[in-house]
């Protein structure tokens, strides 16, 4: 995982943006929301930006941006916030700094998707913390590359095994289905035992069953789903796989 570096520059503007809804609020959010005006340090151990990458992967070959923020909800509370987002969805990174940035020294990294083509809309992500925001958008553009690159060679053996739909002629599906059970092992989503016990099942279904495998194991490496739920994912399809065999005896 890859943490970028923060500034402490973000508590000054913080305070002004503040004490700048303070005034808007006729002193109220002063009054029932004071930590940000009083004492803005107090939210800055919070805030970071986080390349998470998959299990046996480098910190830069990351599956997903993710941005941990805090606000004082009421008193003394705060309140922490977590967005994730993962790389396959990111489209753009951008850098801008309006007057109120250059007051304070500091830029907003905002991250687009590619489902996000209204520029009014606002980010996914946003961080206006940082240190070297152009070294943050580069590495993020770099793990963004790497992630689509790893993501285009999975496919690839998957594809060859006629998993993937609509693609070249590569043999009988039985076959395909026997190769997409290797590559399934090889990505880590089946051990061997568990890949032989499911052999005849996965040949006698009717519709085949791996790609769902697949797709639950893509989302838990993305973080999208934690390791216990695709456990529990995995063995409801090998459960159903089983009960092909069963029924047949």
């Amino acid at each position: 995982m890859q943490v970028f570096e923060k500034t402490h520059r973000v508590n000054r503007y913080n305070c002004c943006v503040n004490c700048a809804v303070g005034l808007a609020s006729a002193g109220l959010t002063c009054v029932f929301c004071p930590v940000g005006v009083l004492c803005p340090g107090k939210l800055f151990p919070y805030y970071s930006l986080k390349a998470r990458a998959a299990r046996g992967r480098g910190p830069l070959d990351s599956q997903a941006v993710q941005v941990h923020s805090v606000y004082n909800d009421f008193c003394c509370h705060l309140q922490q916030t977590v967005k994730t987002l993962p790389l396959e969805k990111v489209q753009d990174i951008q850098i801008t700094q309006n007057c109120l940035h250059a007051c304070f020294g500091v830029h907003q990294v905002s991250v687009q998707t590619a489902g996000n083509s209204n520029p009014d809309a606002g980010a996914e992500l946003s961080a206006v913390f940082l240190a070297a925001p152009l070294g943050a958008r580069e590495a993020l553009q770099l793990a963004v590359r790497l992630n689509r690159q790893h993501q285009g060679s999975a496919a690839a053996p998957l594809q060859q095994a006629g998993m993937a739909r609509g693609g070249g002629s590569g043999g009988g599906e039985l076959a395909a289905r026997l190769s997409a059970l290797d590559v399934l092992v090889q990505r880590g989503a089946l051990t061997a035992p568990e890949a032989r016990a499911a052999k005849v099942g996965v040949l006698a279904s009717a519709a085949d069953p791996l790609p769902s495998l697949l797709e639950a194991s893509q989302l838990a490496e993305r973080g999208v789903i934690s390791a216990d739920e695709f456990q529990t994912l995995k063995a409801a399809l090998l459960a159903q796989i089983a009960q092909v065999v069963g029924r047949a005896v």
